[in-house]
């Protein structure tokens, strides 16, 4: 029948390895025997659900986790997500209702992060206006970049059923790149009405991306993206500056997934960006270190080796000076260390931020001393711990594990402290 001839036969199988052969092999053979064509050409095992202990589900031991229950309470997506997010390929999964949060966290995330993006959209823009890539600025060319790396990694990912890798790739992108970092460059770009030319830029390229990032989750997480894009497509759809073409679809669902283009890739500006989050990471440790306000002014020194880096660096004061939430920054190269200052290493790169006025020493050294005790009596016990023979032996390994994290992160932390009470103690 037509019918038959639609649905059989079909592409992919996905299975428990608990039936492979008492029902895959057997539809195999079924196939082979009456239609001389196997029913399908790709088959995808995946793990089994176990409970947090490692034991299969079942109704005697009553450690099911009802998959409607959970739905009601996080939502569809979430559940998608999260249980995708934990499982590698192969392996089973050891699985608690609280893991479920993962993935509503992220949801959310991605809800608000479109959220903010039409907030600050203009819904009606000139046909005349034309963005081009030599409009972009750094970080639009970084952020397409980034997206353009990441859609191949997915598209890869996907074509070879490593969903995990595909989601957790997203993930990554969506949470860091394009939330912690792109959204908060761009902001005052966006709040600045008076240069509508920038602003337009941001919008569009904003939108791009969105858009794109929506299609690459869609297969995960398929009722919020489709409803954002709806929105996003109802606001952009008369801003044909900032709209993109994929948008005169009718549903997300049925969108070409995005392509794959290298051209849009600058190898430059993603070796670059790095060390600049780094440079900006190192001044806000110096301020969470030293408890200084995120709304107290601070100046930057950044030494560097040669006259090629500092170069380099200067043509993003812009991005340090924003990102860092300085009031100044001075590069130069074999810069002395202030008196009365901080400092952080970043690949050979030095920097200083002078604390002179902005807090009081004694003060503070009594605070980090404090914290170092108190560090210290945790890695005592935690050490008390592993130097016991029977609880190495007896535990269980992710316990023992997990001690075994602890100290060194304790660890960690006590030489942290210890490097904040040297430069405390010195004025030079």
């Amino acid at each position: 029948t037509e019918e038959l001839k639609y649905y059989y036969p079909t592409s992919t199988l996905v299975t428990d390895r608990g039936i492979i052969y008492f029902w895959v092999a057997r539809m195999v053979m079924m196939g082979l025997e009456i239609r001389n064509e196997v029913p399908f050409s790709n088959v995808y095992v995946h793990g089994t659900i176990l409970d947090d202990l490692g034991r299969k589900m079942s109704k005697s031991l009553g450690n099911g986790i009802d998959p409607l229950l959970m739905i009601d309470q996080y939502g569809a997506d979430a559940v998608r997500t999260s249980i995708i997010m934990l499982t590698v390929e192969g392996q089973d999964v050891k699985l608690n209702e609280n893991r479920f949060e993962m993935g509503r966290n992220f949801i959310n995330k991605v809800w608000n992060a479109a959220r903010f993006a039409m907030m600050n959209l203009d819904p009606d823009g000139s046909s005349d206006t034309q963005i081009t890539e030599d409009d972009y600025c750094f970080e639009d060319v970084w952020i397409i970049s980034r997206l353009n790396s990441v859609t191949e990694v997915c598209t890869n990912s996907l074509e070879k059923y490593r969903f995990n890798e595909a989601i957790r790739t997203l993930y990554e992108f969506i949470w860091n790149d394009f939330c912690d970092w792109y959204l908060e460059i761009i902001k005052p770009r966006l709040y600045n009405t008076d240069n509508k030319e920038s602003r337009m830029v941001a919008q569009k390229v904003l939108v791009s991306v969105l858009n794109d990032t929506l299609h690459l989750l869609h297969p995960f997480a398929p009722f919020m993206t489709e409803e954002i894009w709806q929105h996003l497509k109802s606001m952009v759809s008369q801003n044909s500056a900032i709209s993109v073409d994929s948008m005169k679809n009718e549903s997300l669902m049925i969108c070409p997934w995005p392509e794959i283009n290298t051209a849009k890739v600058d190898n430059k500006v993603l070796e670059t960006m790095p060390l600049l989050q780094d440079l900006v990471r190192a001044v806000r440790n110096i301020r969470s270190n030293m408890n200084i306000l995120n709304k107290t002014p601070l100046k930057a020194i950044i030494s560097v080796r040669d006259n090629e880096i500092k170069t380099r660096l200067d043509s993003y004061h812009r991005f340090i000076v924003q990102m860092a939430n300085l009031d100044g920054v001075e590069i130069g190269v074999e810069l002395e260390k202030p008196e009365s200052s901080a400092s952080e290493v970043v690949n050979d790169i030095q920097i200083f931020v002078p604390l002179k006025g902005l807090i009081d020493k004694d003060a503070e050294k009594e605070k980090q001393r404090e914290h170092l005790n108190k560090t210290n009596s945790h890695l005592e016990i935690v050490r008390k711990k592993l130097f016991n023979e029977n609880f190495v032996k007896n535990a269980p390994a992710h316990i023992v594990n997990a001690e075994r994290d602890k100290e060194a992160e304790l660890l960690g932390q006590i030489i942290k402290i210890q490097n904040i009470l040297e430069d405390l103690d010195k004025d030079n």
